[in-house]
């Protein structure tokens, strides 16, 4: 799957998580997060008006919930430098609760690390087209040499931070062609700024909705509106 493709479901199911997790709130406004005043300072203030604790509701919500508004998150996305260990890896800073954003950054390391040290994504047919011991081109534009690295924000609001991290590599053609290939591979996180959870699908929707089939009509409808092939 292109790199295109992987932007385009991780921006729709970032949409769908933080529109339909910010809506089932009982219809309660958005909070800000727990983040500092001074967003370049860790330590924080207290009086600061995202000092207040998040609102917690318990019991079933029903749908149909909505949401008119979303409250950007008072935290700083920041990247490492393409001359650190970990060349396009990133990290957060600016939460009041210190715990939460090391859970926080340890989990985008871990999954940087983990992408890193992977072999050819696990497409279907991918050996049929690489070969199968397929060997990544060198280019200059990559930060890695044979390969490169990125992480991105995709949503940063109504206590949610929505991250894509990436890994691109360019083939040859198993042939001898002169034709190269570009391979890219994507792990999402989407976290609640509140506890430093992943959040999972079933997070998303009222208690009385199918996610997943919901999810499973509009990726459908987005690749057939886009003509993308398997």
């Amino acid at each position: 799957m292109k790199r295109t493709t992987a932007i385009i479901l991780c921006l729709a199911l970032c949409l769908s998580l933080c529109f339909s997790l910010a809506s089932c709130g009982q219809n309660q406004p958005a909070q800000a997060p727990d983040t500092a005043q001074d967003s370049g300072d860790r330590s924080g203030d207290d009086s600061g008006s995202g000092s207040q604790p998040a609102m917690r509701n318990g019991g079933a919500v029903q749908s149909p919930q909505n949401v008119t508004y979303g409250v950007y998150n008072r935290l700083v996305f920041e990247h490492y430098g393409d001359d650190s260990e970990r060349p396009g890896c990133a990290y957060i800073y600016g939460l009041k609760d210190m715990d939460v954003e090391d859970k926080i950054n340890q989990a985008i390391i871990d999954t940087y690390d983990e992408l890193r040290a992977s072999d050819v994504p696990p497409y279907r047919g991918i050996r049929s087209y690489l070969g199968p011991e397929p060997e990544p081109e060198e280019m200059e534009w990559y930060n890695c040499g044979t390969y490169s690295m990125e992480c991105n924000s995709y949503a940063n609001f109504n206590n949610i931070l929505s991250v894509g991290v990436f890994k691109s590599s360019t083939y040859k053609a198993p042939d001898g062609d002169d034709n190269l290939t570009y391979v890219s591979d994507m792990r999402t996180l989407n976290f609640d700024l509140n506890t430093g959870e992943q959040i999972a699908l079933e997070d998303l929707f009222c208690d009385d909705v199918d996610g997943l089939a919901i999810l499973s009509d509009y990726i459908g409808e987005l690749i057939l509106d886009h003509n993308l092939q398997e």
